[in-house]
């Protein structure tokens, strides 16, 4: 009997637990915030990079998930207009030329940013690759790490 209850949790484990990661980095990476409205039961996840500049929120309403993207990079000066371009660590793109780009100031800083919507082909690539670089309207930037970004998001698509 112990036998098969050692087996089973091993395999438990084991699923939980991706070639080249440690239990330990998962359970880091997996530091999803969680919201849920009280008055519509949506539920909202988030999860940031280390730099936080690169965030990932998911909305479940009536059963139904949202992706988003957000991204703030910090700035000298005021910059809005369209364009955002995510190059993933396997070369591929994600271009949203029509995507409005802002800014903000906080702490006495100047920002650029956007938050935008993901469709089911920004969801495939993004599971596949995380994002290396990206530029928003004039502003480039880069990630610390793209597999980062890469388990960020999957933790969040996996989040029930």
């Amino acid at each position: 009997m112990k036998k098969i209850y050692l087996i089973a949790l091993l395999s438990i484990c084991l699923k939980s637990i991706s070639i080249g990661q440690t239990k330990d980095s998962i359970v880091e990476a997996c530091d999803l915030n969680r919201e849920v409205d009280q008055f519509t039961e949506k539920v909202t996840y988030n999860i940031a990079d280390a730099g936080g500049d690169i965030s990932y929120v998911k909305v479940i309403e009536k059963g139904v998930p949202r992706y988003y993207l957000s991204i703030w990079k910090k700035e000298s000066g005021i910059y809005t207009g369209k364009g955002v371009i995510l190059i993933l660590e396997n070369g591929k793109k994600i271009e949203k030329p029509n995507e409005t780009v802002d800014y903000t100031y906080s702490s006495g800083d100047f920002y650029t940013k956007i938050f935008m919507k993901l469709n089911t082909n920004d969801i495939a690539l993004l599971k596949e690759s995380g994002i290396a670089k990206f530029k928003i309207y004039i502003t480039e930037g880069f990630t610390n790490s793209a597999k980062e970004t890469t388990i960020l998001f999957n933790c969040l698509v996996k989040a029930k």
